[in-house]
């Protein structure tokens, strides 16, 4: 029997195996990091610009548009007013995006706070992507609704957040 040898790279498969182990790893350490409660997603993406709630409520109000890439269940809850919904786990993609925003387009992206690491993710994909003005919102639902900015509830109301939401 013939051994067949991949001229371009012997070791292809191998380097495929590896790539595949370390993101496992990689997740598995977030992961685990997270639901240890120290993690925290970082303060900076690399080709955005990192926003504190005052600097979102002023994006906000500038008519930025804002995206939630949190899951159905907790955007339909409560969600920063008229903002736009893509699940980073079920629906967020490079066509999903181009379908919404212009890459030149200014774009504030959020999840649930600094515990979360959704927002870092996505907007980590979106500069892969050939986004250059997307404003990483760190705090996100948390710190919108802890300086009593205006929600969203799953009731279609639009009033600012109370201890008890």
């Amino acid at each position: 029997m013939k051994k067949v040898i991949n001229v371009k790279n012997p070791h292809g498969s191998l380097n495929v195996k590896r790539v595949l182990i370390l993101g496992l790893l990689l997740v598995t350490s977030i992961s685990l990091a997270a639901e240890s409660g120290k993690w925290e997603s970082p303060e900076n993406v690399e080709g955005t610009t990192t926003v504190s709630v005052e600097q979102a409520a002023e994006l906000f109000n500038r008519g930025v548009p804002f995206l939630d890439v949190r899951n159905q269940r907790l955007f339909n809850r409560k969600h920063i007013p008229n903002a736009i919904h893509l699940d980073l786990k079920n629906g967020y993609s490079k066509e999903a995006m181009m379908g919404l925003f212009q890459p030149d387009q200014e774009v504030v992206i959020y999840c649930s706070g600094k515990k979360c690491s959704r927002s870092y993710r996505a907007s980590t994909l979106a500069v892969h992507w050939g986004y250059t003005k997307i404003y990483y919102f760190r705090d996100g639902v948390i710190g919108w609704k802890t300086a009593g900015l205006p929600m969203t509830f799953a009731d279609g109301t639009t009033r600012p957040a109370t201890a008890k939401d």
